[in-house]
């Protein structure tokens, strides 16, 4: 069984990650006139966020550094943190817009859901999510889907998502909380190959699920 350390830019620690700036990327000011522009070329199309494409949303100006996020994403740490958006003068449908424009430009879009949803807005939807979305009864005590989980103000669980790319976008911070927590999967596997060999040799083989 191959248990040497796999080591890159997407083997990483903490140390190792907040010393590097690659995954940081600030937007210019005519990155965002970019952008402005892309967002009314859509709006005057009369496209959705649904039915956009990569061509309803050109991006001369930004578009290489998107693909230097992309690169980073399938090459580099795996990361990539973009600041300086003023999402905060954008309507509703232009941030749809946005945000589907530029994932139009880094991969392609799947569904979120089996009834085909694109963008899932992240909020507290109150107690009842475990009924609507998935919850068990643990010893009296409520176990909530991971669907659920995100519908909710506490904290999720150390999870992997079954895309290659996740794009988050923070609308409207909360006065608290809201702390993403990051690891490197590649070094998650390198530390266990290197503490428990037997354990590592375990994960390599086939799991049913």
């Amino acid at each position: 069984m191959h248990r040497n350390r796999l080591d890159g830019p997407f083997a990483w620690t903490r140390q190792r990650f907040e010393t590097t700036g690659r995954w940081r990327f600030e937007l210019t000011r005519t990155e965002i006139d970019d952008l402005d522009r892309a967002v009314d070329a859509a709006r005057t199309a009369g496209r959705s966020p649904r039915d956009l494409r990569r061509e309803d949303f050109p991006l001369p100006v930004l578009g290489e550094k998107l693909a230097a996020i992309a690169d980073e994403i399938e090459n580099g740490c795996g990361v990539a943190r973009v600041f300086g958006l003023p999402i905060e003068r954008y309507d509703e449908t232009s941030v749809e817009l946005l945000w589907m424009g530029i994932g139009r430009h880094l991969g392609a879009l799947r569904n979120q859901d089996p009834h085909g949803q694109i963008i899932r807005r992240i909020v507290d939807e109150g107690p009842d999510r475990g009924e609507r979305y998935g919850r068990i009864d643990d010893n009296g005590r409520p176990f909530l889907s991971s669907r659920a989980r995100v519908a909710s103000a506490g904290a999720l669980r150390w999870h992997t998502d079954r895309v290659d790319v996740v794009a988050l976008l923070c609308v409207r911070p909360a006065m608290r909380g809201g702390v993403s927590r990051l690891a490197s999967s590649v070094e998650v596997r390198n530390t266990i190959a290197a503490r428990r060999p037997d354990l590592h040799d375990v994960l390599c083989n086939d799991i049913y699920r």
